[in-house]
């Protein structure tokens, strides 16, 4: 979020503005896990 804030000293003037922008939400329907497992690599 942006925020922008404006204040005068000794004059009691203050505002603030603020923006967010639209995001896209994603619902996740399923994670699937494979079983195969790989060889460990040789030390060198």
């Amino acid at each position: 979020k942006v925020i922008v804030y404006k204040k005068k000293r000794r004059k009691g003037f203050e505002v603030k503005k603020g923006h967010r922008q639209d995001y896209t939400k994603l619902e996740i329907q399923s994670i699937v896990a494979s079983m195969s497992k790989k060889e460990p690599e040789e030390a060198k």
